[in-house]
C-alpha cells in the first residue's frame, strides 16, 4: 500500500488544493493518525470497482471539514486533522462518556461487546464522514472539481448530499451488522440492539455539533439538508439495513424500530456531556415545530436518490447485485 510519504511526494498534485496537508508524523497523535489513514486508503483502494482509481487519502489542517476530489485523474479525500481530534476528545478518550443515570443497562451490555462502546462510537463516526466523501467520488459528478456553488441548483446539491449520507449508512450498516454477528457472538437480540443504538447516537450527536444545526428549520437552502433532516435519514436507513441484513441472513433478528429507540435513549442522556446543554433543547424544539415539513422532505429526498440512476445509492447496489450472482 502506499505511504503517506509517497503521496506527501505528489507535489503536482497537492499543490492544487488550497489547503495545507497535514502530516501526523512527529506529532502527539502520530500513531492514532497513521492507523486511520492506513484504514481509509485501504477502504478507498479496495472500492477500485467503481473506477475510482488511482485513489489517494489524506489528512489536513483546519478545524472540522472533508472533502473529495478528483484531480490529474487522481480521485481524493481528505479529512481534517481538526474533525480526529474532535471525534478522538469527544468519544474516544471520554470514557465516563455512558457513566450516567438511566444508561445502566447500555453499560452493562458494554460487557457483551469486544471493545468499550465510547470507543466504536468514534471508530463509527470517523467512519461516517470518511464514507460520505466516498459517496461523493462514486457519483463521478462534475462539482468534485468545481464544488458547491451557483452552478448547481439547491435541489440538485441537496440530492448528492443525502445520497453521500444514505451511501455512508447503508456502508455503517454493513459494518455494524458484521461486528455484531462476529464480535458479540455472547450477545442476545435485545443486547445486541442496545449496541447498535448506542453506537448509532453518536453520528446524531456528532451532526448536531455542527454550527448549521443551530439555524432556522429550512428546505430548499443552504448546499446541505438540514441536519434535522439529514439525522433522521441517516439513523432510519442505517436501522432498516441492519433489520434487513438480519433478516436475510437468519443469524440474529434485529428491529428497526428497537435500535432508533435504544439510539434516543442514549442521546438523550450524553448530548449534554458533549455540546451544550441547548443544544439538544432546540433541536427538539425545530423538529416538534417542523415534523411534517422533516418527514416530507425525508421521503421526497429519498426518493429522488432511488430514482437518481448516478446516484452512489444506486451504483452500490448494481455492484453488490452483481457481485452476489457471481457468486
Amino acid at each position: 500500500m502506499i505511504s503517506y510519504q509517497e503521496i506527501l511526494d505528489k507535489k503536482s498534485i497537492l499543490d492544487k488544493i488550497d489547503k495545507s496537508i497535514y502530516d501526523f508524523r512527529d506529532r502527539p497523535l502520530e500513531t492514532e493518525f497513521q492507523k486511520l489513514f492506513y484504514a481509509y486508503q485501504s477502504n478507498l483502494s479496495k472500492h477500485h470497482d467503481y473506477g475510482i482509481e488511482p485513489a489517494l487519502f489524506f489528512f489536513h489542517e483546519a478545524e472540522r471539514n472533508a472533502f473529495s476530489d478528483k484531480l490529474d485523474d487522481h480521485f481524493i479525500i481528505s479529512i481534517s486533522n481538526g474533525i480526529i481530534e474532535f471525534l478522538l476528545s469527544k468519544f474516544n478518550d471520554n470514557t465516563e462518556l455512558l457513566n450516567v443515570e438511566g444508561l445502566e443497562k447500555f453499560k452493562e451490555v458494554e460487557k457483551k461487546a469486544d471493545s468499550p462502546l465510547n470507543k466504536l462510537m468514534y471508530q463509527l463516526c470517523g467512519y461516517y464522514v470518511f464514507y460520505h466523501e466516498l459517496g461523493h467520488l462514486i457519483q463521478k459528478s462534475e462539482r468534485l472539481r468545481i464544488g458547491l456553488n451557483k452552478e448547481f441548483s439547491i435541489g440538485e446539491c441537496h440530492l448528492r448530499e443525502y445520497d453521500a449520507d444514505i451511501f455512508s449508512a447503508l456502508c455503517l450498516g454493513t459494518h455494524l451488522y458484521e461486528y455484531i454477528v462476529t464480535k458479540c457472538t455472547d450477545a442476545d437480540n435485545e443486547e445486541c440492539q442496545l449496541i447498535i443504538g448506542a453506537v448509532t447516537a453518536s453520528i446524531f450527536v456528532y451532526l448536531l455539533s455542527w454550527p448549521s444545526a443551530r439555524k432556522p428549520f429550512y428546505l430548499e437552502a443552504e448546499s446541505h439538508p438540514h441536519p434535522l433532516v439529514r439525522i433522521i435519514g441517516i439513523l432510519f436507513v442505517l436501522a432498516d439495513y441492519i433489520e434487513k441484513l438480519s433478516s436475510n441472513k437468519r443469524r440474529i433478528n434485529l428491529n428497526r424500530d428497537a435500535i432508533i429507540k435504544s439510539s434516543f435513549s442514549v442521546i438523550d442522556k450524553i448530548v449534554d456531556s458533549i455540546l451544550d446543554k441547548s443544544e439538544m433543547n432546540n433541536f427538539l424544539k425545530t423538529f416538534i415545530d417542523n415534523k411534517e415539513e422533516v418527514i416530507r422532505y425525508y421521503h421526497h429526498l429519498i426518493n429522488l436518490v432511488k430514482n437518481t440512476e448516478y446516484s452512489a445509492f444506486n451504483k452500490r447496489n448494481k455492484t453488490a447485485k452483481a457481485f452476489s450472482e457471481s457468486n
